[in-house]
């Protein structure tokens, strides 16, 4: 169904007359001249109307927003339609009203002159996602032309932003969508730009509708069948209630102000990347920058090696984390393909897995320390208001989390670390006596290269704690205490990795 308001049959089925493509859009560039559009895109897309290499592609839907942006874009920029196809991707989830879509957009591009591509999903999973399909479009758009225009507005920011938000994404997610996009992927590289993000939804459609230009309407958008729909049907409206104010329009000004300071993070970070491809990153330098040019530094280095993709976020947080420490330290994500050395991020060079002993050395309350083989360990005094200590001691029971323990710690007492020797043993919390901290590992199945360089704490040279295992009874936390001693163990990813096999 389409029209102004959604309501026709849609062009191209034969049942209503083609409308005048080249006429509406006219109309609706003078009610929406180039200076309403982003300036950055429209900068960009004046440099592809000479550029023979360019293979451009409008995205359309069907929707209002990727209409008009076709409308605009043809009338706007008549000397770049010899190099500008339209694109349409049919992912069969409607039944009839898909291929209407689909008929829809092929009437569009056929009146305006323009080539038009049409792709299809052949087998859409049953419950498809929408990050799915969202992938399957971006394949078939990617295939078809490296330059390519998308109708996201002001409306789409407010949107993004919040999901981006709950995923606790980093200054580049959060500037998006951008009104320009280089991104390189495995395909090469690819160059998005969407010129409507000035314009609202609403403003965009109330146009639409005061030209006669007709548009379709996917009905999933109102079902709240996916989290965008009902972001936008639902808590959009209702934070612009609250707030009295228009949501969408603050958060459009914040992507502006994030957008910004990503492109300063950026640039610093370039700053420190290597001459060549697959060079080390120096960290030595970086220890003097923010955290924001540290990340982005090594995502940037990741990337380059075309190893960002299989880098998660914890992994970043430990890497940055390395960077930060002035011990010096190696850690290894082998299964990643890099590692990190006291003073370089480098690709994996070693056949083995870097496994070292610890030499005891001294605990300082309120550091983390890192040890070769990637892990941390960090101590912190906390003060318990009344009562705070039991809600501790039952917080651990809870959690059951052998990876954290809190000890009282008698006033004075020196504090000390190293890796396991033979013959160590110690009565641990519950237990009926003093046992071999060998035993101990064993008896919890703890892999046998784990168990060699899991950090001994000491109290007067006397065992307190080894992670995965409780800590010494004569330790244990009192109920009253004012004080303790917390500790926890961060083991690193190959750790892990190993501990599943």
């Amino acid at each position: 169904m389409e029209n102004a308001r959604g309501e026709s049959k849609a062009a191209g089925e034969g049942l209503v007359p083609s409308p005048d493509w080249p006429r509406l859009a006219e109309k609706l560039a003078l009610l929406t001249p180039r200076t309403e559009l982003e300036r950055w895109a429209v900068e960009n897309i004046c440099g592809w109307e000479n550029a023979e290499y360019i293979r451009a592609g409008l995205a359309v839907s069907g929707g209002a927003d990727s209409v008009a942006l076709a409308l605009l874009v043809w009338a706007h920029f008549p000397k770049l339609r010899e190099r500008l196809a339209v694109l349409h991707y049919n992912h069969r989830l409607r039944g009839a009203e898909s291929d209407a879509d689909a008929a829809f957009v092929r009437n569009l591009a056929t009146g305006l002159g323009l080539p038009f591509e049409e792709g299809a999903w052949e087998n859409p999973p049953n419950g498809a996602s929408e990050e799915e399909a969202r992938n399957a479009r971006m394949g078939f758009l990617h295939a078809k032309a490296n330059h390519l225009l998308f109708g996201h507005n002001k409306s789409d920011v407010a949107e993004n932003l919040l999901m981006r938000l709950a995923r606790g994404s980093s200054l580049d997610g959060l500037s998006g969508p951008r009104p320009v996009h280089r991104l390189h992927l495995s395909e090469g590289w690819f160059t998005h730009v969407r010129p409507l993000l000035p314009l609202s939804g609403s403003l965009i459609r109330e146009r639409l509708a005061a030209c006669g230009a007709p548009w379709r309407e996917d009905a999933t958008n109102f079902t709240g069948d996916y989290a965008r729909s009902r972001i936008r049907q639902e808590v959009v409206p209702l934070l612009s209630e609250i707030m009295g104010r228009d949501f969408a329009e603050g958060a459009a000004r914040s992507r502006y102000r994030i957008a910004e300071a990503s492109r300063l993070v950026s640039a610093l970070a370039h700053g420190f990347q290597p001459s060549q491809p697959g060079a080390p990153l120096e960290l030595t330098p970086l220890r003097n920058q923010g955290l924001a040019v540290m990340r982005r530094a090594a995502e940037l280095w990741l990337d380059s090696n075309g190893l960002r993709e299989k880098t998660d976020a914890k992994a970043l947080d430990r890497i940055v984390l390395h960077i930060l420490s002035r011990y010096g330290c190696d850690a290894s994500f082998r299964s990643l393909g890099f590692e990190i050395v006291p003073d370089e991020l480098r690709l994996y060079q070693r056949e083995s897995f870097p496994w070292r002993r610890i030499e005891e050395r001294t605990l300082a309350p309120g550091s983390e320390i890192f040890f070769p083989w990637g892990a941390s360990l960090r101590a912190e005094w906390v003060e318990f208001s009344p009562g705070g200590a039991a809600e501790e001691i039952a917080r651990l029971r809870r959690e059951g989390n052998n990876l954290c323990s809190c000890l009282s710690i008698p006033s004075g007492s020196s504090l000390s670390l190293r890796s396991r020797r033979t013959g160590d043993a110690f009565r641990f919390l519950g237990s009926p006596g003093a046992k071999r901290l060998t035993k101990i590992l064993i008896d919890r199945k703890i892999p046998c290269r784990e168990r060699d360089n899991l950090p001994i704490v000491l109290v007067e040279g006397r065992i307190a704690w080894c992670p995965r295992v409780p800590p010494a009874d004569e330790f244990k936390l009192a109920p009253d205490a004012r004080f303790g001693l917390r500790l926890t163990y961060f083991p690193n990813q190959f750790t892990l990795e190993n501990n599943a096999k």
